[in-house]
């Protein structure tokens, strides 16, 4: 950490997260500082690099490794500092391939979380009502990307397979749960169990929308086990068994679930988990973690959300109190009504255009 020394714009919760990556990294690592380049520039001319920054990266990247950036043109420079500055925390494996009488020599960028960064709203939520959690947060962080540096998968930085998963994705949820696992040991080591709950919780809450990260949320106390492709397909699929249930449950369309979930979040997990007492979900698809990945979500929700938020629709039981659900019936009525709503890659796409299994994400925003 010496080149960030004297540093003004790093704080303690990056000076933890260095501190935790380099403890787990097998190679030597660069850590990219995304506040230490022109923020104002790259917002105003569409994410673009200020040229004047290009040498302001060098030297930060050969403070760290001598001599490091003359690898790289001023194009590689460019693209490097654009993950930087549009990134959170990410870990990007490099490696010099061996030449005559020298080594191949591995290395990695680590990047810091800046201070551009919108928090979600459990890490708001956290951090509200534990003063040392941030801190302890970044450390976590800062753990799981050290741990991928030098960690020989095929599956880091490869292109995932929703539609159709197998072994790359494999390789790569197993990946992201072993650095997890590094992450949480260090967690409860500093007995911080209440920031490692939440750190399950926010697995468990983006399962459907990054589940090459998902293992976690049901594996976390299965420390000899690791996951499948059956864990990868079961975090795609069961917020759709979850909205259609409800959607049957109720004698609704699954799009009316979708818009329950914006209007009252509360009520309809209310519902799904009365659902899961009934035991509906015990058999609702022949993959078995389909179940486990809802009651991870239920658990979670019931802890990050409802608990913190107290909502009082939460006690509605929209069997017998069918307020709510006229409610969106009438708001959703007006001619022409808007049914558009982004998919799981943030592009818009119209109702007509979609099928029930690959549904909205219905839980908070994270």
């Amino acid at each position: 950490m010496g080149a960030f020394e004297d540093d003004p714009t790093i704080t303690d919760n990056d000076r933890i997260y260095m501190e935790r990556a380099q403890a787990t990294a097998t190679v030597p690592l660069i850590f990219l500082n995304p506040d230490a380049l022109d923020r104002a520039y790259f917002e105003t001319h569409q994410k673009q690099i200020n040229p004047s920054d290009i040498q302001v990266f060098r030297e930060m990247m050969d403070s760290q490794i001598s001599g490091i950036s003359t690898r790289y043109p001023d194009e590689g420079i460019l693209h490097i500092a654009g993950l930087s500055m549009d990134g959170r925390h990410f870990s990007l494996q490099q490696e010099i391939p061996a030449e005559n009488d020298r080594d191949a020599f591995s290395y990695a960028f680590i990047n810091l979380q800046g201070n551009n960064r919108t928090p979600s709203d459990l890490e708001t939520s956290l951090f509200s009502r534990n003063p040392e959690a941030e801190y302890y947060w970044s450390g976590f962080w800062g753990m799981h990307e050290g741990s991928h540096a030098g960690f020989e998968h095929l599956a880091h930085n490869a292109t995932l397979n929703f539609g159709q998963p197998g072994e790359n994705e494999a390789l790569a949820i197993n990946a992201e749960l072993s650095a997890d696992r590094e992450g949480l040991e260090w967690l409860r080591s500093q007995g911080q169990e209440e920031v490692a709950q939440a750190v399950i919780d926010y697995r468990a809450l983006n399962a459907f929308a990054d589940p090459s990260h998902a293992a976690t949320a049901i594996l976390d106390d299965e420390p000899g086990v690791d996951a499948t492709v059956e864990h990868f397909i079961a975090a795609r699929q069961f917020t759709g068994v979850m909205l259609e249930a409800v959607g049957q449950d109720l004698n609704i369309d699954t799009f009316s679930v979708i818009d329950l979930s914006r209007s009252h979040p509360g009520a309809l997990n209310n519902h799904v988990q009365r659902l899961f007492d009934e035991g509906r979900f015990d058999a609702a698809s022949a993959n078995p973690h389909v179940r486990e990945f809802i009651e991870a979500y239920l658990g979670a929700y019931e802890r990050q959300v409802s608990s913190q938020t107290q909502a009082p629709e939460a006690d509605i039981d929209l069997r017998t109190d069918r307020t709510l659900l006229e409610q969106d019936r009438v708001a959703a009525s007006p001619p022409e009504p808007d049914k558009t709503f982004p998919d799981e890659t943030g592009a818009t796409v119209n109702q007509s255009e979609r099928t029930p299994e690959t549904p909205a994400w219905v839980g908070p925003k994270l």
